[in-house]
């Protein structure tokens, strides 16, 4: 008794349309590599620049909410000009 474990043809089908078979031979077809390690090149950077600008904003806005909340917990004497004063209130 044997089972046959292949898949059916519809399902192989259906999979070959997600596999790319087609792709050009770098031999015959050369001009189409042609420049695809400069356009790596660029692609890197333009993605570096893209992540770059993201980490600044995230970390501006990580900053600008602390700050927020440190000073909604009562804390905005910090930032106020009667800081160094404090001290001398404090005194008995």
């Amino acid at each position: 008794m044997t089972h046959d474990t292949a898949p059916p043809p519809r399902v192989e089908r259906i999979c070959e349309r997600f596999i790319m078979t087609d792709l050009p031979d770098p031999i015959e077809q050369a001009a189409y590599y042609q420049d695809v390690n400069l356009k790596r090149v660029i692609a890197w950077f333009i993605d570096s620049m893209a992540i770059t600008f993201i980490t600044f904003l995230i970390s501006l806005l990580t900053l600008g909410i602390g700050f927020s909340f440190l000073q909604a917990c009562g804390l905005s004497w910090l930032f106020s000009t009667d800081f160094f004063a404090l001290p001398f209130i404090l005194e008995p």
